[in-house]
């Protein structure tokens, strides 16, 4: 635009209340301004135009190429004439490139109730941040140079309730966190440990703290409230930390993401009535732990790459759950009464890849409203079992890797099926006319088997699916009989 036009906008549009600037345009956004591309000489007047809207609250500078000089300038000298905003309250300085705030900024607006400043190249916030008092929502997740959140400036934000500071360089948490913080989030730093006032910020129903080389927990007894609670991936984390922390009550609570920490099991007393969601993933779990049980309200089980050798009778009686994840594992066998209780209903998704399955249970058929399941690299060979062909609702099949020398024509009674994986087993031939009467078929996946073309090879093109006739890994679909295919 030329200069003239954000003298107009300053005149012909007093009352603004939210201005976005991109490089990019985003045509069904309902934001009134548009920059496609910032260049000095056009773009420096609209500074002086967002200077004449005193009703602005909220800006939006969007990502600018920090890779020319021009576009950097320019985000610096933005920033500096938001001071004249008096009425702002919501400044996302995000991808800018801004390296500081200027203190005629943190002076003038203290106003300001969210400030959002991902992905800039701060080292440490600034003092001056400590007059916004009024701030609620601080994000500097993704700055890749922020190493230190000065007890100074976080001890004056005491309205804060959202703090992301997640994918930056910290190595602590200042000690004054404010008691008012709902929303905690910093993982994929470099925290070796936590402050002791974690534990006391009784306001917190979500705490992210995974990803990091945390060696101790703090106490969690007081944090009723918690609704998620993330701490996986600290590798480094001291035997028995987690079920230290927890206290035997948790009301709230309604995700448990505690994978690869080295976790050996669950207090047998922990109750969580509203948990919907534990994932237990590269663990050193020998058994499911106990206090599942009593989850009445749990919908995903995520158990996979443990050392189970065995699942317990009463996961069939999880009436609510609806994916169970068993990968992973050391399982020769699923528990007998598995569709029988209410789980038959329920479960939606199943995955038991990488165990030593040698066979599936009778009552494994009355999963009647199972999508999902993947059974590869076990030893069901060398027949899929056949209560695999009585699950109506399936459409998606993954039996790779099992020693397979033979597929029933009953695949065809799987009318739903959409994905099927029978690849690096011993095939020889497949039941075209039973794939072909599966009228969802999208993709079939064969590779790594000895195939031989029979010489209805041309039905396959009339696959109702296209795509679904490329053998992949199996050569072209135009080659004569007798020939392998591998």
């Amino acid at each position: 635009w030329p200069p003239s036009c954000y003298k107009d906008l300053a005149c012909r549009w007093p009352r603004v209340a939210s201005v976005e600037v991109r490089q990019q345009v985003t045509p069904t956004s309902p934001l009134p301004l548009r920059c496609k591309k910032l260049t000095a000489p056009n773009a420096y007047p609209l500074m002086d135009a967002l200077s004449r809207l005193p009703n602005l609250h909220t800006l939006r500078l969007g990502a600018l190429d920090t890779n020319f000089r021009r576009a950097r300038d320019f985000a610096v000298r933005l920033v500096a004439n938001v001071a004249r905003l008096p009425n702002l309250r919501s400044l996302d300085l995000s991808g800018s490139g801004v390296s500081q705030l200027p203190p005629s900024l943190l002076y003038a607006c203290t106003s300001l109730t969210h400030l959002s400043l991902d992905s800039c190249r701060m080292q440490s916030l600034p003092a001056g941040l400590s007059r916004l008092s009024g701030l609620v929502h601080l994000s500097a997740a993704n700055s890749t140079r922020l190493q230190a959140l000065p007890e100074s400036v976080m001890a004056h934000l005491t309205a804060l309730t959202f703090l992301d500071v997640r994918g930056c360089k910290l190595q602590s948490l200042p000690q004054s966190l404010p008691y008012s913080l709902q929303h905690l989030s910093a993982s994929s730093n470099r925290l070796t440990q936590l402050p002791q006032t974690l534990g006391q910020l009784r306001s917190l129903t979500h705490l992210d703290i995974s990803d990091n080389q945390l060696r101790n927990l703090p106490s969690l007894a007081l944090l009723k409230g918690l609704t998620r609670l993330q701490v996986g991936s600290n590798w480094t984390l001291a035997n028995g930390s987690l079920q230290a922390c927890l206290p035997t009550y948790m009301p709230a609570l309604v995700v448990l993401e505690a994978c690869g920490i080295g976790l050996k099991s669950l207090p047998s007393s922990l109750t969580c009535p509203k948990l919907e969601e534990i994932q237990l993933s590269s663990n050193d779990l020998a058994e499911v732990p106990s206090c599942l049980k009593a989850m009445s309200s749990l919908k995903s089980l995520s158990l996979d790459y443990n050392e189970l050798n065995v699942l317990p009778d009463w996961l069939g009686g999880l009436t609510t759950l609806t994916s169970l994840d068993v990968s992973g594992n050391a399982l020769l066998g699923l528990p007998e009464n598995l569709g029988l209780a209410g789980l038959g209903e329920s479960l939606l998704t199943l995955t038991a890849a990488s165990n030593a399955l040698l066979s599936l249970p009778f009552s494994f058929s009355r999963l009647s409203n199972l999508t999902e399941l993947d059974l590869s690299d076990n030893k069901l060979g060398p027949l899929p079992p056949p209560v695999v062909w009585q699950l109506p609702k399936l459409n998606l099949l993954a039996m790779a890797s099992n020693g397979l020398q033979r597929l029933d024509h009953e695949v065809g009674r799987l009318r739903l099926l959409k994905w099927l994986d029978v690849s690096d087993n011993q095939l020889e031939a497949l039941p075209l006319q039973a794939l072909l009467s599966s009228m969802q078929l999208e993709v079939l996946k064969i590779s790594g088997n000895v195939l031989e073309v029979p010489d209805d090879l041309p039905l396959m093109a009339c696959w109702p699916r296209p795509e679904a006739a490329a053998l992949s890994g199996q050569g072209e679909a135009g080659m004569g009989s007798s020939q392998k295919l591998r």
